[in-house]
């Protein structure tokens, strides 16, 4: 009994600094997380500033300055989270890009056609804030043809676009797309659905525009109904 005891505290100081290592690395990955997740949460003020800023005045307008005054950052903090303003430019647009295919992959329609037509109902009815964020987008494009670093996000802009229409299309029909539908449809709704956006910043009437994307979406449900009835 004895024997035990003095075994139980020769083993005592070990246990206690075992315990003493444990607390200091679960203290540590607390910090860690904490830390982590205090800068998350900066970059996305500092986003949410970038966007407002370009929604209300325009990408032009985004400075540095402006965009710490407006996230209510240091200059310091800033560029802690981004190397410049361009890619500060790029997280916001790749932001909205992302909740575009996240909204649009959550609806489910019954038809190929009731698919494209609310797509381009999106875009036709936006509100007038995100009919501003479309003439931004043309801003997006034209450096994207001058400066490699925005047209790689474009291409990747592009094929996120295409991949969310190829599955879509896939989970409507509930088959896989054949290789001339992959090659064509994607491509062809994602190409007149840029246009589009385009045409409502010009346009103020709008009517014109949903009567010919209403035709528009008819032609692509009855293309893929053609190729359902064994028809070329």
């Amino acid at each position: 009994m004895l024997r035990l005891k003095d075994e139980f505290h020769n083993a005592a100081p070990l246990i206690l600094t075992d315990r003493s290592i444990l607390m200091d690395y679960v203290l540590m990955s607390t910090s860690k997380d904490l830390r982590k997740e205090r800068g998350i949460q900066t970059r996305r003020r500092i986003v949410d500033a970038a966007f407002a800023i370009m929604i209300d005045e325009g990408p032009k307008s985004l400075t540095a300055g402006i965009i710490t005054k407006k996230a209510e950052v240091s200059k310091a903090v800033l560029f802690h989270h981004f190397k410049d303003v361009d890619e500060v430019t790029i997280a916001v647009f790749e932001h909205l890009f992302e909740k575009f295919s996240d909204l649009a992959t959550v609806h489910k329609y019954p038809t190929v056609a009731d698919f494209v037509m609310q797509m381009g109902l999106a875009t036709i009815d936006a509100p007038f804030s995100h009919r501003k964020l479309s003439a931004a987008l043309l801003y997006f494009y034209e450096r994207a043809a001058h400066e490699e670093v925005f047209r790689k996000l474009q291409v990747k802009v592009v094929e996120s676009l295409l991949v969310h229409v190829r599955k879509s299309l896939e989970s409507i029909l509930a088959r896989p797309l054949n290789e001339d539908e992959l090659i064509v449809a994607p491509l062809l709704i994602t190409m007149c659905l840029e246009g589009l956006g385009k045409f409502c910043i010009i346009f103020k009437d709008r009517s014109d525009l949903e009567i010919a994307w209403r035709k528009f979406s008819e032609g692509i449900g009855q293309m893929f109904e053609r190729k359902s009835d064994g028809k070329n």
